[in-house]
């Protein structure tokens, strides 16, 4: 059984749905990437990744060649070798919301 771990980042530099087809096409180009979603109205972006094939620092490359920055991915990377990491979610209003992202923790577990 892999161990995925799922990160959520605060992006910073997307203005339009191209910038986000671009992101998530160029993330889950990386070996290891299982998911990426990204969230337009909320500027957040969830990446489930194998830490074993890809590492943070990887996918902060990737987000500053494609022109963008993360606002959390610094905290983030203090917790790279521990297996297991806990993330604030903001932004999340409703009961359908949090359903979500729980299905997503357990699909990647």
């Amino acid at each position: 059984m892999k161990n995925f771990r799922l990160i959520e980042l605060t992006l910073d530099g997307m203005d339009c749905t191209d910038c986000l087809q671009h992101l998530e096409q160029s993330l889950q180009k990386l070996l290891g990437v299982e998911s990426v979603e990204i969230f337009w109205s909320t500027k957040k972006l969830a990446v489930c990744f194998d830490p074993t094939q890809v590492e943070i620092a990887d996918i902060r490359k990737v987000l500053e060649s494609s022109g963008y920055s993360a606002l959390n991915l610094d905290d983030l990377s203090e917790l790279s070798n521990q297996k297991t990491i806990e993330v604030v979610i903001n932004g999340m209003d409703c009961s359908e919301c949090a359903r979500h992202v729980q299905e997503i923790g357990r699909a990647h577990v």
